[in-house]
């Protein structure tokens, strides 16, 4: 039936290679096919048509793997910090959020080697089963089943490792302003505050009514990762349709301005006095004015 090989994709180290040349030559026999696409370079790729169907072996990218056995190691790191009895309010807020951003990755990651950790024994199980055909059918359902979830787990990581915009853990202040369009205008402003206020309670954040009118809304949203789910709303809000206030049935455009606007940090201005100076002026006229 052939030789059947897979490389360890986080350590580069084939578990079953017979020789540098020979080993990444791949056949199979089950009349499927098993990808391990994961940010490889072309180059790095063989496969050999077996008698029933093809496999498809690839080495990673050796620098997105550093990257995710560090981010691996980082969030361990945190998660010993967390347990310092020394750590400040501050400190351990700080931490817990960071190690909050990673965790996703690093839960991706984990879930990533224990997949290909799977396939390698099924492939063990399916070369040392020799004529016994129970064995073989059990090998090939394990890797038919763990194949589609092995490839949604790299395109998930593909995602999470992009780089992210340092405001999008920061909570946001919205605000909303009506724009031409008359009284509809301030409806249409007020719908969207609306608007938002619900999508805001869905995702569990809070929400604080800072100013109000008529046609002008400032509200703060917190909660996690608010900045990186509302960036894309800033801008101008166009409708177009009939108003209440309408009374011929003519379709009015109306407009609102939003803006979503990234909290920041809470900072303490010091200024020595030596830094600034107090200088007085008077004058007078003939009337006896002075200042």
């Amino acid at each position: 039936l052939g030789n059947v090989w897979v490389a360890d994709a986080f350590s580069l180290a084939p578990r079953l290679a017979v020789g540098r040349g020979a080993a990444s030559v791949c056949q199979n026999s089950w009349g499927g096919a098993f990808t391990c696409p994961l940010l490889r370079a072309s180059s790095m790729r063989s496969q050999q048509r077996g008698r029933a169907g093809l496999l498809t072996v690839a080495m990673a990218d050796p620098a997105m793997i550093k990257r995710l056995e560090n981010t691996a190691m980082q969030f361990e790191g945190l998660t010993q910090q967390l347990g310092d009895p020394s750590l400040d309010t501050q400190s351990m807020l700080k931490i817990t959020m960071k190690r909050a951003s990673l965790e996703e990755v690093v839960t991706c990651y984990n879930d990533w080697k224990e997949s290909t950790e799977g396939v390698e024994e099924a492939q063990l199980l399916f070369q040392e089963a020799g004529d016994d055909p129970e064995m073989k059918e059990m090998a090939r359902e394990e890797m038919k089943m763990l194949e589609p979830k092995i490839l949604a787990l790299e395109e998930r990581l593909k995602i999470l490792m992009l780089p992210k915009d340092p405001n999008d853990d920061r909570d946001v202040m919205v605000e909303i302003r009506a724009g031409t369009g008359g009284d509809e205008a301030a409806i249409w402003a007020r719908e969207l505050m609306g608007v938002y206020t619900k999508y805001a309670l869905s995702q569990g954040w809070k929400t604080e009514m800072l100013e109000e009118s008529d046609s002008s809304f400032v509200m703060s949203v917190r909660g996690g990762s608010v900045f990186s789910k509302m960036k894309f709303e800033s801008g101008v809000h166009r409708v177009q349709r009939v108003p209440a206030t309408e009374t011929q049935g003519r379709v009015h455009t109306s407009t609102a301005t939003v803006a979503i606007m990234p909290e920041v940090d809470e900072v303490t201005v010091k200024i020595d006095p030596k830094e600034y100076t107090l200088t007085t002026a008077r004058s007078s006229g003939a009337g006896g004015q002075n200042v």
